[in-house]
This record gives structure tokens, sequence and C-alpha cells, in this order.
């Protein structure tokens, strides 16, 4: 349905939502683990699973840099604390919670054991990791075979985003669009105390300046109609999902503000999210002290998709984390 920022987020949501929502994930072992110590709402705890054909330590180097800028106090500095990352006692904290020791000669012992969900002599075959030319290429192919996308964008342009966080939120979209390739498509649909006709849905390959004029030339006006807009650019996208089943279809909702002009309620529009047949999931943003996370999160959580907050100042990144998702 959906790709993520981080290994760490598919734990969580396999914790709370469980085998409905998603059955494997390639995780640390670590977060298995963790997992453990997580009230699980499904009931189903997580398990890992170690391929015969082997797997990969997941390795993190230390450097200390060879550079100019690097004095002899911060180059003796690095060294004493690699000293301390590998001293016994760092390396017994480590196990505690739930790292596999680099220092060989401290045992394995819970909560790497059986009753967390991992087994401490597994794996039995390790692979090596291939080289750095093999990785970029690895990238560049994921970029050609990942599933494409249709993005419903729904972007609030009341009147209380006048100002820097107008033209912050526009960085945002248009960074999101950005993030995407040229054969995802996108719908972008304005709101404030209307809901706006939807622009597209687009192939960026071709519309991708479009959708952004468009973002520039947004004026803040009006109220906040969150509940219409979503639910109208929800059932335009479930018809589109019917139709090609073959994209990821989401929609990714930004306000700063609570619905004051809407004429549907919260509790008549949530329903409409949670068929168990809808292919369309729901990531909802909220920009601001004002808005209200709360119901945002509630509205990304029945439609199994995720929920971030922002501000003026970090909504750019927030937008290019959301775009991993697709």
């Amino acid at each position: 349905m959906h790709y993520g920022k981080s290994t760490g987020f598919f734990a969580d949501k396999m914790v709370e939502r469980g085998p409905a929502y998603l059955s494997a994930a390639i995780l640390y072992e670590n977060l298995v683990i963790e997992s453990y110590a997580k009230p699980s709402p499904s009931g189903f705890p997580i398990v890992s699973i170690y391929p015969v054909e082997g797997t990969f330590w997941s390795d993190h180097p230390y450097a200390i840099l060879d550079a100019e800028w690097v004095s002899a106090d911060a180059r003796d500095a690095g060294e004493q604390f690699l000293a301390f990352l590998k001293a016994k006692p760092a390396q017994q904290r480590a196990l505690a919670l739930g790292f596999r020791p680099a220092d060989a000669s401290i045992p394995i012992t819970a909560p790497v054991d059986s009753a967390h969900g991992v087994d401490p002599k597994q794996p039995q075959t390790l692979l090596e990791v291939p080289s750095a030319a093999v990785l970029l290429r690895l990238v560049e192919i994921w970029k050609t075979a990942k599933r494409r996308t249709d993005v419903s964008l729904l972007f609030d342009k009341s009147g209380s985003m006048q100002g820097k966080p107008l033209a912050q939120a526009k960085q945002g979209a248009k960074a999101f669009l950005g993030s995407l390739g040229d054969p995802d498509q996108v719908s972008l649909m304005f709101f404030d105390h209307r809901v706006l006709p939807p622009i597209g849905p687009m192939v960026l390959g071709v519309g991708r300046a479009q959708l952004s004029s468009r973002i520039d030339s947004a004026i803040a006006e009006g109220g906040t109609a969150l509940y219409q807009a979503i639910d109208a650019a929800y059932q335009a996208a479930n018809e589109r999902a019917r139709q090609d089943p073959s994209r990821i279809h989401a929609l990714v909702v930004m306000t700063d503000g609570r619905d004051e002009s809407s004429r549907i309620s919260l509790e008549q529009m949530l329903p409409h999210l949670t068929s168990e047949n809808s292919g369309v999931r729901v990531f909802t943003i909220a920009y601001g002290d004002q808005a209200d996370a709360r119901v945002l999160s509630r509205i990304a959580e029945a439609a199994k998709g995720s929920f971030a907050r922002g501000n003026a100042e970090n909504i750019v990144q927030v937008y290019e984390e959301m775009a991993s998702f697709f």
C-alpha cells in the first residue's frame, strides 16, 4: 500500500495494527526485541525469521576524519570516545538495549533470546555488504522498479496561512513534488472554506511545472473545510484505485487549523475512510500550533496512513519525509 521513512515506522505499525496491516517487514533485530516492551493492541507478537540464504550485519562505521580542520585535540577526543564505545560497560549496555555486542568476549544473553522473538544462534550465514558502486546502482534500479504512485495533495490555503506559513508550506509542497518520480501522478486540491475542484491527476513527467506554478499562485483566504476536502478527495481517489490497482493510492493532507466550514462532521466522515476494501491511505500533517493534532492523527489512523507535525521552520523536511512513503 505504501513504502516508509524507516524500519522503525513499520515496526511500530506492526505492533499497533497487526497482520491485517502488515504481515512481514525487513527490520533490525533490536526493533523486534523492543516490540516486546510495548503494549500490542493487535495481540500478535513479532518474531524474527532469519533467511537460510543469509543476512547482513548493520554496519555503522566510526571514522575520525583526516582533514586540515581536525585538530590534535579533536582527534584525541575521537579516539577516546571510540575506546569508550568499545569498552565492556558500553558493550554490555548495548546488549541490554537489544543490540548484539561487537566484543565477542561478551556472552549474548537476554534480551537477545526467544522470549523477545529472536534467536541468539542465528544467523548461520552472513552476507558480505556489497561495494558502494553496487549499492548506488541498486538505488537507481529501485527508483525505476518500485510501484508508481497516485497521490492527491490537499493544501490548506485558509486565511490563517497568510505570510510566512503559506510561503514555507508552498516550498514544502513543491519539495514533495520534486521527491516523486516522473511516472508518478498527482492531483492538487486547494481548500479554504470551500473545496476547490482538483487539478489533475497529472503525470509528473509532464505536469510537475504546472502543479508547482499552481502552488505558487495560491492566496490565503477564508475558513477551513477540512473534512469536506478529505471526503471529496478520498472518494475520487478510491474510484481511481479501483480502476488502477497497480499504483499506490494516497491522500497527503496539510492544514494549520481546525475544521469550521464543512457540511460533514468528523464522525460522518471517518466511516468513509475505514473500508477494508479501500486501497487508499491518508497521510496528515498538522502545520503549526493551532492545528488539531488529535483529529489529524485519528484521521490518519482510521485510513491506515501516518501523521506528522510541522511548522514554518521544518515543513519542507516534513513533506520530503512524507514523499518517502511513495
